[in-house]
């Protein structure tokens, strides 16, 4: 969800909406985007936004740091909140 759907979701639904975003350092992001094989253009224009995208990130309620240090310990919070949702929607 792009920042400014996500703030409206956020003063709709307010503290019933969790916000979670996932930060990468520009190295890393640049570094997957071509391991990826995505074009130039699209390499250039995330890494362009990326300063704008790390300022949104300040909406969330949770960030996320995925980095190759951390991504075992992303995964377990991605998990655990799964695991809550679905707990939480068989009630």
């Amino acid at each position: 969800m792009d920042p400014p759907g996500a703030k409206l979701v956020k003063e709709k639904w307010g503290d019933r909406v969790l916000l979670i975003g996932v930060l990468a350092d520009r190295e890393q992001l640049a570094k997957r985007l071509f391991d990826r094989k995505v074009s130039i253009d699209e390499q250039e224009q995330r890494l362009q936004s990326y300063d704008q995208e790390r300022v949104a990130l300040s909406e969330c309620d949770l960030i996320i740091h995925n980095s190759e240090g951390q991504l075992r310990t992303a995964e377990k919070v991605i998990d655990y909140i799964r695991e809550g949702i679905t707990r939480t929607a068989r009630k």
